[in-house]
């Protein structure tokens, strides 16, 4: 099975999707992870990717769902995968359930954070990844034990571009454009469930957990 987590930038996707591995076990694929993976270990679809952002392009759609796609094959059939950051668009929406009807495999459910502009602006502008790992930091809720280097692999902590204050508006506009009619793509599969990501870690962790039982429950 597949669960989606969605939510616009800074809503706390990877933060929950982290939480949710933790307590079921699930698999995890971010985008994100998958392209720098790809990249790093120089595969052809990594090559790919790195000349279209070396060339400032964006990753077309059809490359992203092959990487995506490298990775559901790759997972254990029997456990569930979440997909954070995909789909971004309708299209790639589209593409993924192709993909689920030809694999016959099933949709747990579609988790959508739904977070306040100004939460969301105030969240970006302070958190912070690790060079080496990709990992995700906070300077106010999660902050690394030692300042500007990573607990997990000790790279370098660093703001990435895109999430300083003067972009995370754009960015945000763009969520708005492109990602944000994904949901109208899955309301008619009843399997799209809202959540108040605006709430603290701990009450969005327990309204994911509840969430996720009622969606097992009701597949199995």
């Amino acid at each position: 099975m597949i669960l989606l987590v969605m939510g616009a930038p800074g809503a706390g996707k990877g933060t929950q999707a982290d939480f949710i591995v933790e307590k079921k076990g699930f698999i995890k694929i971010s985008t994100g992870d998958v392209f720098r993976k790809h990249i790093r270990e120089k595969t052809p679809l990594g090559q790919k990717v790195s000349e279209l952002i070396a060339s400032g392009g964006l990753v077309d759609d059809q490359t992203t769902f092959e990487l995506v796609k490298v990775e559901l094959e790759g997972a254990p059939k029997e456990q569930t995968v979440i997909l954070d950051g995909y789909p971004r668009n309708p299209k790639q929406a589209e593409m993924l359930a192709e993909y689920m009807k030809v694999e016959k495999t099933q949709l747990l459910g579609v988790l959508f954070l739904d977070v306040s502009q100004e939460v969301v602006e105030a969240r970006i502008s302070n958190r912070r990844l690790c060079r080496g790992c990709g990992a995700t930091y906070h300077l106010e809720y999660k902050k690394p034990a030692k300042e500007d280097v990573c607990d997990a692999c000790g790279g370098e902590i660093y703001q990435r571009r895109d999430d300083q204050p003067e972009n995370v508006i754009h960015r945000l506009k763009v969520y708005r454009e492109e990602t944000a009619p994904v949901l109208d793509f899955y309301k008619d599969s009843r399997r799209l469930v809202e959540i108040d990501g605006g709430k603290s870690l701990e009450e969005v962790q327990n309204l994911i957990a509840d969430c996720i039982e009622k969606l097992e429950k009701s597949i199995a």
